[in-house]
């Protein structure tokens, strides 16, 4: 259980208000006149941090190859089996952790990536109808 806190006066104070971004940054309620001024510097400063990690990832060129047989491996299971989300499930949380990629600067990762989702909803699509 957590203790109130108690001001100078002996009365409990009310928890500041705080509201937190998936960047993991969070704004207090006191400083409401610098909310959009930080909001700013916190988006710019998670673009960045995913077009650096999208830089990594691509690994001068090499992963496209690799985006390439996952894209391959998903369209032929697509084909066969209409359970084929549940059996590549792992991969398919791998893929989607990879969003990233969709800031590449090369044309190539953004359209490959972009069918890997394509993709991954069809196979959903098939699976939750054979499910039902």
């Amino acid at each position: 259980m957590k203790v109130p806190e108690i001001d100078d006066r002996g009365n409990e104070k009310e928890p500041e208000k705080v509201w937190k971004l998936s960047s993991g940054a969070y704004y207090r309620q006191c400083d409401i006149q610098q909310h959009g001024r930080l909001f700013a510097y916190d988006m710019e400063r998670m673009l960045n941090a995913r077009q650096e990690k999208c830089r990594a990832r691509e690994a001068d060129g090499k992963y496209l190859e690799v985006l390439e047989i996952y894209l391959k491996k998903l369209t032929k299971g697509e084909e066969n089996d209409v359970y084929y989300y549940d059996k590549e499930y792992q991969l398919i949380q791998l893929l989607k952790a990879e969003s990233y990629l969709l800031l590449s600067k090369d044309e190539r990762v953004r359209n490959t990536y972009f069918q890997i989702q394509e993709k991954i909803s069809s196979l959903y699509c098939t699976y939750m109808s054979a499910v039902k």
